[in-house]
C-alpha cells in the first residue's frame, strides 16, 4: 500500500478530482491548499473513474475539531449515538455544529462498560471524519421503584 500526502494548490487539486483514482479520497479546502490522501495505487491505472468531492473552508473540517461524549450507561445491549450527544469544541470554546452535518458511520466496543468509539463524517456544510471515545458505565444499583 503507497501513501502521499502533501500539499497542493486548489485548481491542482480540483483536476486531481476529476481523475481520483478509485478507492482514494481527496479534501479540498478553500484557503488554497489541499491534502491529497491516495491508499493503494495500481501500477496501471485504465478506464474511466468518478469522484466525489466537497469544497469547505478548512474550519469546516470536523478532524481538527475536539468532540465530547458524555458517559453513556450500560443497557444490556449496543449504545447508540445521536449527532446531538456530541458536544464540539475549538480549543476551549464549544461550537455548534448542526446535527444533520453530522453522519454516524461506525460503533466500536459498543457493546459492554468500557471504552467505546463512534467513528462520524461531517455531511452537507461539514468535512471529514472524527474518531471519537466515549465510556459506558456499569448499571448501578436500583430499587424495584426507580425501574
Amino acid at each position: 500500500m503507497k501513501r502521499r500526502s502533501r500539499p497542493l494548490n486548489i485548481v491542482m487539486a480540483l483536476i486531481l478530482a476529476v481523475a481520483l483514482i478509485p478507492g482514494g479520497e481527496i479534501t479540498v479546502y478553500a484557503s488554497g491548499t489541499a491534502e491529497e490522501i491516495i491508499s493503494e495505487i495500481p501500477d496501471e491505472t485504465e478506464g474511466e473513474t468518478t469522484a466525489d468531492y466537497n469544497v469547505v473552508e478548512k474550519s469546516n473540517d470536523i478532524s481538527v475539531l475536539k468532540a465530547v461524549i458524555e458517559p453513556k450507561e450500560y443497557t444490556g445491549s449496543g449504545i447508540s449515538i445521536s449527532p446531538s450527544d456530541i458536544k464540539w469544541m475549538q480549543g476551549k470554546r464549544e461550537v455548534y455544529v448542526a446535527p444533520t452535518d453530522i453522519t454516524i458511520e461506525s460503533y466500536k466496543n459498543n457493546i459492554k462498560p468500557g471504552t467505546a468509539t463512534v467513528t462520524v463524517r461531517g455531511s452537507g456544510k461539514l468535512a471529514g471524519t472524527k474518531k471519537i471515545k466515549f465510556k459506558i458505565r456499569k448499571r448501578g444499583f436500583r430499587w424495584w421503584w426507580e425501574r
